[in-house]
């Protein structure tokens, strides 16, 4: 079974600064790549990764084959609303844990973080991930969205672990370096009270795996 792993980059004006808006191109560039840079990875070989500028405005964006990762538009506001309602429409339309990578420095007016919050929260598949862009980044910020914050240069572990939320358990980490991926195949091996609440499908059981998420977004309150 095929899945999608979405990116949404913030273009917003403030991404003119300190070069964020080269650094959003450089992780887009390595997204696109690497499929090339994992050939003979079967589980890449079936993502489909999917691309977003995110301002004043939402839309989807492409990489040409032959003139590479364009340069994204940087101008106006980062439109909370706007990535609530891509959300909302994104979780309903899927049947599936859905990773969202969204790059950004995470600079939101207190109102918007609240409002974006509890639109995650509210999320039946999504998965929000966030990589944090430029040294001004808001850390505080991210972490109250979401438990995985990845800097850019972890761009590839932050997509290994949107991977195994595919195709397998991932357990919400109590901290970055506590990641822990659960297969069926080590299902057996695990204490009962470890065990006695996880179910498998081809890949992975998507009702315990976002009950961990909740719960991890809870204790961050």
């Amino acid at each position: 079974m095929d899945f999608s792993i979405v990116t949404v980059f913030d273009s917003s004006g403030s991404f003119i600064e300190m070069a964020k808006s080269r650094v959003n191109r450089n992780i887009w560039r390595t997204l696109v790549q690497l499929k090339q840079l994992r050939s003979q990875d079967e589980v890449i070989s079936r993502a489909k990764f999917e691309y977003y500028s995110w301002n004043n405005q939402f839309q989807q964006v492409y990489a040409d084959s032959a003139s590479g990762v364009p340069v994204l538009k940087v101008e106006g506001n980062a439109d909370v609303t706007l990535l609530v309602e891509f959300i909302r429409q994104k979780d309903s339309a899927s049947k599936q844990p859905l990773p969202v990578l969204l790059c950004t420095d995470g600079t939101f007016k207190h109102d918007d973080l609240l409002l974006l919050r509890k639109s995650l929260l509210e999320a039946s598949h999504i998965i929000p991930m966030a990589i944090a862009v430029g040294i001004d980044a808001d850390l505080d910020n991210l972490n109250t969205l979401t438990p995985f914050v990845y800097a850019p240069e972890n761009i590839l572990e932050a997509v290994d672990y949107a991977v195994s939320f595919t195709c397998g358990i991932a357990k919400c980490p109590a901290a970055l370096d506590e990641i822990k991926i659960i297969t069926p195949d080590e299902l057996s091996s695990l204490p009962a009270e470890d065990n006695q609440d996880l179910e498998f499908s081809d890949y992975g059981s998507q009702g315990n795996l976002l009950d961990r998420y909740q719960m991890r977004m809870m204790k961050l309150e």
